[in-house]
Protein backbone atom coordinates (compact mmCIF):
# COMPACT_ATOMS: atom_id res chain seq x y z
CA UNK A 1 0.00 0.00 0.00
CA UNK A 2 3.30 2.22 0.86
CA UNK A 3 4.42 1.66 -2.70
CA UNK A 4 1.26 2.62 -4.44
CA UNK A 5 0.45 5.58 -2.04
CA UNK A 6 4.48 6.62 -2.84
CA UNK A 7 4.25 6.42 -6.69
CA UNK A 8 1.16 8.30 -6.67
CA UNK A 9 2.63 11.11 -5.07
CA UNK A 10 4.73 11.10 -7.15
CA UNK A 11 3.15 11.28 -10.15
CA UNK A 12 1.07 14.23 -8.60
CA UNK A 13 4.23 15.93 -8.34
CA UNK A 14 5.38 15.60 -11.69
CA UNK A 15 2.17 16.39 -12.97
CA UNK A 16 1.92 19.40 -11.15
CA UNK A 17 5.14 20.45 -12.34
CA UNK A 18 4.40 20.05 -15.93
CA UNK A 19 1.59 21.93 -15.68
CA UNK A 20 3.40 24.81 -14.20
CA UNK A 21 5.95 24.73 -16.86
CA UNK A 22 3.55 25.14 -19.48
CA UNK A 23 1.19 27.89 -17.94
CA UNK A 24 4.47 29.83 -18.45
CA UNK A 25 5.67 28.91 -21.42
CA UNK A 26 1.99 29.87 -22.30
CA UNK A 27 2.17 33.44 -20.75
CA UNK A 28 5.64 33.91 -22.59
CA UNK A 29 4.78 32.77 -26.03
CA UNK A 30 1.32 35.61 -25.04
CA UNK A 31 3.71 38.22 -24.25
CA UNK A 32 5.70 37.48 -27.02
CA UNK A 33 2.85 37.33 -29.52
CA UNK A 34 1.25 40.94 -27.98
CA UNK A 35 4.91 42.13 -28.38
CA UNK A 36 4.49 41.33 -31.83
CA UNK A 37 1.27 42.52 -32.80
CA UNK A 38 2.37 46.39 -30.94
CA UNK A 39 5.15 46.34 -32.92
CA UNK A 40 3.17 45.88 -36.28
CA UNK A 41 0.69 48.76 -35.11
CA UNK A 42 3.50 50.99 -34.64
CA UNK A 43 5.13 50.47 -37.58
CA UNK A 44 2.27 50.76 -39.74
CA UNK A 45 1.10 54.25 -37.24
CA UNK A 46 5.00 55.31 -38.51
CA UNK A 47 4.47 54.83 -42.40
CA UNK A 48 1.21 56.54 -42.06
CA UNK A 49 2.99 59.73 -40.25
CA UNK A 50 5.66 60.05 -42.52
CA UNK A 51 2.94 59.46 -45.63
CA UNK A 52 1.46 62.70 -44.03
CA UNK A 53 4.79 64.33 -43.02
CA UNK A 54 6.85 64.03 -45.74
CA UNK A 55 3.65 63.54 -48.75
CA UNK A 56 4.68 60.36 -49.75
CA UNK A 57 2.80 57.43 -51.17
CA UNK A 58 2.25 54.36 -48.09
CA UNK A 59 1.60 51.34 -50.55
CA UNK A 60 -1.13 49.09 -49.13
CA UNK A 61 -2.76 46.44 -50.37
CA UNK A 62 -6.17 46.61 -51.68
CA UNK A 63 -8.80 43.67 -52.39
CA UNK A 64 -11.00 43.98 -55.39
CA UNK A 65 -13.64 42.44 -54.72
CA UNK A 66 -14.27 43.50 -50.69
CA UNK A 67 -12.81 46.74 -51.47
CA UNK A 68 -10.55 46.81 -48.13
CA UNK A 69 -7.21 47.44 -48.13
CA UNK A 70 -4.50 46.16 -45.44
CA UNK A 71 -1.90 48.14 -44.31
CA UNK A 72 2.03 47.43 -44.70
CA UNK A 73 2.72 44.87 -41.52
CA UNK A 74 -0.86 43.27 -41.70
CA UNK A 75 -1.76 39.32 -42.43
CA UNK A 76 -3.44 40.09 -45.05
CA UNK A 77 -1.26 42.35 -46.76
CA UNK A 78 -0.77 41.16 -50.04
CA UNK A 79 -2.20 37.55 -49.74
CA UNK A 80 -5.85 38.31 -50.43
CA UNK A 81 -6.49 36.97 -54.35
CA UNK A 82 -7.83 39.65 -56.53
CA UNK A 83 -5.71 42.33 -55.24
CA UNK A 84 -3.68 45.05 -56.22
CA UNK A 85 -1.05 47.92 -54.44
CA UNK A 86 -1.66 51.39 -54.40
CA UNK A 87 -1.41 54.52 -51.74
CA UNK A 88 -3.50 54.67 -49.49
CA UNK A 89 -5.18 58.39 -50.79
CA UNK A 90 -5.93 56.17 -53.94
CA UNK A 91 -7.46 53.22 -51.83
CA UNK A 92 -9.72 56.14 -49.83
CA UNK A 93 -10.51 58.25 -52.95
CA UNK A 94 -11.89 54.65 -54.88
CA UNK A 95 -14.00 53.77 -51.51
CA UNK A 96 -12.34 51.31 -49.94
CA UNK A 97 -12.05 50.88 -46.33
CA UNK A 98 -9.27 50.10 -44.10
CA UNK A 99 -8.85 46.41 -42.49
CA UNK A 100 -9.44 46.20 -38.54
CA UNK A 101 -6.90 43.01 -38.69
Amino acid sequence: MKRYLTALCVMTCMTGAAFADSQTTRSDRQRTVIQHVSNQQSDASRNVVQASNNQSCVKVWVNQQTHVYHMPGSFWYGATPNGRYMCVQQAVAGGNTRAFF
